[in-house]
């Protein structure tokens, strides 16, 4: 198969950044213009064999990655994230988190990440939270290599309904031939976060995950404390904050 592309493309994104938006994307338009797709490579390697790859969580190291490759790589305020994502694990039935897993090696073993978090009031759940599953992806939202010139850098605030002209922006960033462009614009249209009849992000557990600076209903004095000691720099590198007076 002839890659159709300028060059591979590659999508990196955390939970609760439009990732089953991109997958849905990625995979309409691949079967339909005949390219190959592939979703959370093995082992977090990139591969020329296909044409469209997508990191689900920004598991790969572009300091691997070959030179002709093209790549997105999307954010959210971290703030935001976590309020979303403890919500999120509070119903949701993926196996990790709904059953006893032996990767929480801080919990019994007949206790599940989401029965832990149901046992426990919002503040000591999101506290939970962060030390936890999205602490280590706010982590590693700090420690991408922003610099990399090979990489379309995005925002979930920015990008949520505003998809089409995102889109059109990412598919030329890939070299997608001008002859599919229609196609694939009409493609993230038609799956876009407004077309969605439940949610934001089209998770049947996910609540209002649309919506900017929700993390304000949530953060407690507590809350904020711990957060501007862990990842208060994070939010300045990403340009969430200016400082930490917030």
């Amino acid at each position: 198969m002839s890659i159709a592309l300028a060059q591979p493309a590659v999508h990196s994104c955390y939970h609760k950044c439009l990732t089953l938006y991109f997958d849905r994307v990625f995979r309409k338009l691949t079967r339909t213009i005949g390219l190959k797709y592939e979703y959370a490579p093995v082992a977090g390697k990139v591969s020329g064999e296909v044409d469209f790859s997508l990191f689900p969580h920004a598991e790969l190291d572009w300091n691997e990655v070959p030179p002709q490759f093209r790549g997105t790589h999307i954010i959210r305020d971290p703030r935001d994230l976590l309020i979303s994502a403890y919500h999120y694990h509070l119903r949701t039935d993926e196996e990790w988190c709904a059953k006893p897993n032996p990767a929480h090696k801080n919990l019994p073993a007949d206790v599940s990440y989401q029965q832990y978090l149901q046992s426990l009031d919002v503040e000591d759940g999101i506290l939970y939270e962060l030390n936890n599953v999205s602490g280590g992806i706010i982590t590693k939202m700090g420690r991408w290599p922003y610099e990399d010139a090979r990489v379309l850098e995005l925002r979930f605030e920015e990008m949520v309904g505003h998809e089409r002209e995102h889109f059109a922006k990412i598919f030329a960033w890939y070299g997608l031939p001008d002859e599919h462009m229609n196609t694939a614009l009409e493609i993230a249209e038609s799956l876009s976060l407004k077309k969605l009849p439940n949610n934001a992000e089209g998770l049947k557990h996910a609540r209002k995950g649309s919506r900017f600076g929700q993390w304000r209903e949530f953060f407690t004095p507590r809350i904020t404390e711990v957060f501007k000691e862990r990842h208060g720099e994070t939010l300045i590198r990403l340009g969430y904050e200016q400082d930490q007076r917030w």
